[in-house]
């Protein structure tokens, strides 16, 4: 078992990634969390570097953070539970932020946007292209065990090739990028845009998709079924080349 040690919170530092990375709890969820935590404690000790920077907990850092401030007795949070972990480089660090927090995570309640990113960074720590399996320099020099797209995608529980389309998501202006959620094509929810809807957008060119959500608004997109985008995204293709041509 890890040895616990407490640390005082104002030592404590968020790592500079993870408010890229990861959304922050928020809404009833997030009162409920700090609720439990002020009930009952930090039950799982944060992981934290030598140098107090946090890899796993920043949730609960900043739910102690909150709970510090708004009650008379907030001083009792002032040392947080942690287990300090070394790491040989910056990347080990990284590669643990992301495979720590995903695995708390259900992959399907990530925001996809951020999820691609953690798989890029991931990819990129690992030197993965697609299909292959080269390592960096870095993961050389550090006798690490090779690492494929293929073990990536079994990490996670998913595929190859969804790993692939997620990563898709990227070449979306951050217009875009910021309404894409997991949500169902059919589901009656709709304040979310869905992944597949904005993959048909992927490939299109900055300057397209700008205008296109000038013409049909995030909103109007949002309503509409796969079928009828893409219908417009043809229609509109044909006009913005029309134009281009005159």
């Amino acid at each position: 078992m890890d040895n616990i040690v407490y640390v005082n919170i104002n030592e404590l530092k968020p790592h500079p990634k993870n408010q890229e990375l990861f959304d922050d709890i928020t809404g009833e969820k997030w009162d409920r969390f700090k609720c439990s935590i002020y009930e009952n404690g930090i039950l799982s000790p944060l992981t934290i570097t030598e140098d107090n920077i946090i890899i796993n907990g920043h949730q609960r850092f900043r739910a102690i953070n909150e709970l510090e401030k708004e009650h008379t007795d907030g001083q009792r949070f002032e040392q947080v539970p942690c287990v300090i972990k070394k790491y040989e480089n910056d990347n080990a660090m990284l590669v643990d932020l992301i495979e720590l927090n995903i695995e708390q995570r259900a992959i399907t309640k990530m925001n996809p946007v951020k999820f691609a990113k953690c798989i890029e960074l991931i990819k990129n720590v690992y030197s993965i292209t697609r299909g292959g399996d080269h390592k960096s320099q870095e993961a050389k020099e550090s006798n690490e065990t090779k690492f494929s797209l293929k073990d990536l995608a079994k990490k996670f529980g998913k595929t190859e090739q969804y790993l692939n389309k997620l990563q898709k998501l990227l070449k979306l202006i951050p217009e875009i990028q910021d309404s894409v959620q997991f949500v169902s094509d059919d589901s009656k929810i709709k304040k979310k845009l869905s992944v597949n809807k904005a993959l048909l957008l992927v490939d299109k060119s900055e300057e397209f998709q700008k205008n296109f959500i000038v013409k049909n608004t995030i909103n109007e997109i949002k309503k509409m079924k796969i079928a009828d985008l893409e219908t417009k995204i043809k229609e509109f293709t044909n006009t913005y080349i029309d134009n281009a041509q005159n």
